[in-house]
């Protein structure tokens, strides 16, 4: 990971102590302040960066950096580590994140471009002429910016503590960026981010599991069904090797999961598999949405409407 300074718009903590902080409190923080609820990062360093949480509409949306299924299990492995720790947290202008996910997860086309040698301008030069798409990373003193090209077309550029548009964005890049700037080139339009990141696969999980809490004293057989059902549905589904079904317990996440946008389908048809096998279809999906009332809207905005409605 690089050491240099990320795109931001404003920070709300800069180098602090681990120790210091509760951090499921401060995970949650978006539902107790607007002014939380921004897009964002936290970045974890040991004198360099070694993680990155980032952070969508304030919720946690996706881990860099470290290998871990969830929220809960990258906290723990920072409140264990035995190294000085500390965390920024930023809030990023809306665009940002998809940027700043598409240069920590894929490799640079070109490096090392040189400004000095009119390079950065002569790449977007020849992108413009073929309608190219792609990601522009500018790395200078300790700070990186990122510019998105979109058919060839530059129009914003996101750098630490501003963002830019239009003429302004062609002036910088002309004229304002120091000769001993270097760039690197990520092919490819930069994708929108999946609607289902880390917050909505936890209340995926843990909606499906407080219902079959809710079925198991009246049904107790629900689980043997649910576990017959999801081995069938994982055979089907390679991403879900993820999770493991126990009997009694429910579901549980166990690595982080492939393609994550496909899950509120999967549970979607789980739910419906395991409801047709109640004496009522219809009384076992009324008890899914009356076991997860508080979590309506929230669950039909990650994709479960057809089983809760609107939420309203």
């Amino acid at each position: 990971m690089s050491e240099r300074k990320l795109p931001y718009s404003r920070t709300f903590l800069e180098g602090v102590p681990l120790r210091f902080l509760n951090l499921p409190e401060l995970s949650r923080g978006a539902l107790d302040s607007r002014a939380l609820a921004d897009d964002g990062y936290w970045q974890i360093c040991d004198q360099e960066p070694i993680a990155l949480l980032l952070l969508r509409a304030g919720r946690p949306y996706r881990i860099v950096g470290h290998e871990t299924p969830d929220l809960a299990s990258f906290i723990r492995f920072l409140n264990r580590d035995k190294r000085e720790l500390t965390i920024t947290c930023r809030f990023v202008d809306r665009g940002t994140l998809p940027c700043i996910l598409k240069v920590w997860s894929e490799e640079p086309m070109l490096q090392e471009l040189q400004c000095s040698e009119g390079d950065i301008m002569d790449l977007l030069r020849s992108l413009k002429r073929a309608g190219e798409s792609g990601l522009l990373e500018l790395e200078y003193g300790e700070t990186t910016s990122l510019v998105p090209v979109d058919n060839g077309k530059i129009s914003r550029g996101y750098l630490p503590g501003s963002t830019i548009r239009g003429r302004d964005l062609l002036t910088y890049l002309s004229k304002e960026v120091p000769d001993e700037a270097t760039a690197c080139f990520y092919p490819g339009e930069v994708p929108s981010l999946a609607p289902v990141g880390l917050s909505e696969i936890g209340l995926l999980v843990s909606s499906f599991n407080n219902w079959l809490e809710a079925l198991r004293p009246t049904w107790p057989e629900c689980d043997d069904i649910t576990e017959e059902l999801f081995r069938s549905l994982a055979r089907k589904n390679d991403f879900l090797e993820a999770f493991e079904f126990y009997p009694d317990d429910g579901l549980f996440l166990k690595k982080p999961i492939d393609r994550p946008e496909r899950l509120p389908g999967v549970f979607v048809e789980l739910i419906k598999g395991v409801a047709e096998r109640h004496a009522s279809e219809e009384t076992c999906i009324r008890v899914f949405g009356s076991a997860n009332r508080e979590n309506r809207v929230a669950l039909a905005t990650a994709g479960l409407r057809e089983i809760v409605g609107s939420g309203a």
